[in-house]
């Protein structure tokens, strides 16, 4: 297949159990200003009416894949996606999110002219709390850097997620997939890698509406995945831990204080000592803590209960209707998907 010929731009959608809300991904995908591009939906349910829906949008760029079992994780299902794409540009999208209209015409844009050292595009995305049914409007992500972005980045003054790029196919392939053994932190360690060998663009506007859902998993469960991910990914680049030392802290003091609730004592004190600086008042006094018979046993029952009854500051607020949330300029082309 010549350049010219080749599909401009692929569209990744993971799915699980979420029929309806994949199509409402879809039909966002198909209302793009920007035209030359194919979605692949891969699911890793396939035995509800995801398919039938899909098919009944009756769209040629439309590809769905039951993984029939090939998949079992959101990295995995992404890899396996990505390995059926065709596109020159790759982007991704959860399906439970969509996009903005204008999302693929202003991202493919910004990398059409780049040099061969610019590998991807950053758009600003706006992160939505769901609970109960309801929507509450969180934050704003928008892009604070560009060009070699490794300071922002690791400074922790740059935050992104994997719905806000669109990414050169090549670059992806440079760089290696999604690694599925650092589980929750699979979307952070994928574009670490990517900023560690690639420069960016950006686009500030917002292009994408992310959805986090609260309470879909147990607590326990939630917490045993993301310590194991969180020491898989701190482990596998240990050479960050000094030349980045503010990013080192975060990480290691979010797993510290992780296996600290999980009772762990001793791989709690293992990774404090390995902070890059003289660890806060905080630290040295869940150090101390981890000493204390009976401390970390205790915290690791009581913590859950504090976590279910401790409201968070989001939800101190009123709700709102999701079309609020739509920005002004597209709210009459979203409008017929904003019920499902």
């Amino acid at each position: 297949m010549s350049m010219s010929a080749r599909t401009k731009v692929t569209v990744i959608i993971p799915t699980y159990k979420r029929p309806k809300e994949c199509l409402r991904a879809v039909k966002s995908v198909l209302l793009q200003t920007f035209k030359d591009f194919e979605i692949i939906v891969g699911d890793d349910y396939g035995k509800d009416e995801t398919g039938k829906l899909l098919a009944e949008l009756d769209d040629s760029r439309i590809h769905y894949f039951d993984n029939q079992g090939k998949g079992g994780s959101a990295s995995k299902n992404r890899n396996l996606c990505v390995g059926r794409s065709a596109g020159l540009y790759v982007t991704f999208l959860d399906s439970d999110d969509f996009m903005l209209p204008d999302k693929l015409q202003l991202q493919y844009d910004a990398l059409c002219d780049v040099n061969d050292e610019v590998g991807f595009v950053i758009s600003g995305t706006r992160v939505v709390k769901v609970h109960d049914g309801k929507y509450y409007r969180y934050k704003d992500l928008i892009p604070t850097a560009e060009g070699d972005i490794r300071e922002a980045y690791f400074g922790r003054r740059l935050s992104c997620y994997n719905t806000s790029l669109m990414v050169r196919s090549d670059a992806l392939d440079a760089v290696g997939l999604w690694d599925p053994a650092v589980g929750p932190y699979d979307d952070s360690e994928l574009i670490m890698r990517l900023l560690l060998r690639y420069q960016a663009v950006r686009v500030n506007d917002i292009s994408t509406l992310w959805f986090d859902h609260d309470g879909d998993d147990s607590f326990s469960n939630d917490q045993v995945a993301r310590r194991h991910g969180l020491e898989v990914f701190i482990s596998k680049h240990t050479d960050l831990v000094s030349n980045y030392p503010v990013w080192a802290t975060y990480r290691i003091k979010e797993l510290a204080k992780a296996l600290f609730i999980a009772g762990k004592a001793e791989d709690c004190r293992r990774w404090l000592r390995r902070l890059p600086s003289r660890p806060s008042v905080s630290l040295q006094l869940m150090m101390w803590g981890s000493y204390v018979p009976g401390c970390a046993r205790s915290l690791k029952v009581l913590y859950p209960i504090f976590f279910k009854y401790n409201k968070p500051s989001w939800l101190e607020v009123e709700s709102v209707p999701l079309e609020s949330l739509i920005p002004g300029k597209y709210l009459d082309a979203m409008r017929p998907i904003l019920s499902h």
